[in-house]
C-alpha cells in the first residue's frame, strides 16, 4: 500500500511528533500504551497516502481524518476496542466507516492485530494495509470489528499508520 521510501520518510517525519497515545475518552490510559503522531497533510508523502486511501475506499478525501502514525515498542499495546463511535456520538458527525492500518515496518516478533470476535489474527506485513469496514451495510456499527494491537516482542518495534475514513466530511465535524 506504501513504498519502502514512503514508509521510511513517514517514520522519520513522525519521530519528533510522538506523544502518549490516547483513546476517544481518555489520554494516556492503561488500555492503550503506544505512542502516536498526527501527520501534517501538507507533507507530500502524507498527501499521497491520503489520496490512495480515498481512491481505495471510494470516499472523498475530505472524509478522511488526519493520518496518525503509531509506534509500539516491547510491552506497549492497545487492548480490545472498536474504531467506530456509538450512535449518540456520531448521529450528526458521521461514523468511522473504514479503518486503514498501514504497516510501515518489519516486526520480527509479535505486533499482530487480533480480532477476538472473528477469531482472526493478522500479522503485520511491511508496506501492506489491513482494511476493514467498521459498519454494517445499514450504517450501524459492526460489533465484530472489536480488535487489539498486540505488543511486539523480542526487542521489535512496530510502526503503522491509522487512517479512519468517515461517512461525512471532516470539515462538517
Amino acid at each position: 500500500f506504501v513504498t519502502a521510501d514512503e514508509a521510511a520518510a513517514l517514520i522519520a517525519l513522525s519521530e519528533p511528533l510522538y506523544h502518549r497515545s490516547s483513546t476517544a475518552r481518555a489520554t494516556g490510559d492503561d488500555k492503550r500504551t503506544s505512542f502516536s503522531a498526527t501527520l501534517p497533510s501538507s507533507n507530500s508523502d502524507v498527501a499521497a497516502v491520503r489520496r490512495r486511501i480515498a481512491r481505495y475506499s471510494g470516499y472523498p478525501e475530505a472524509n478522511l481524518e488526519p493520518l496518525q502514525t503509531v509506534r509500539y515498542r516491547g510491552g506497549e499495546f492497545y487492548r480490545p476496542h472498536h474504531d467506530f463511535y456509538n450512535a449518540c456520538e456520531t448521529w450528526y458527525r458521521g461514523n468511522r466507516h473504514f479503518t486503514f492500518l498501514i504497516y510501515l515496518s518489519d516486526v520480527a516478533a509479535g505486533g499482530d492485530t487480533n480480532f477476538p470476535r472473528l477469531n482472526i489474527t493478522v500479522p503485520p506485513t511491511p508496506l501492506a494495509a489491513l482494511v476493514f469496514d467498521n459498519c454494517l451495510r445499514n450504517g450501524e456499527p459492526d460489533e465484530r470489528t472489536l480488535h487489539e494491537g498486540i505488543e511486539p516482542s523480542g526487542g521489535a518495534v512496530k510502526y503503522a499508520i491509522n487512517g479512519w475514513m468517515r461517512s461525512r466530511p471532516i470539515s462538517s465535524l
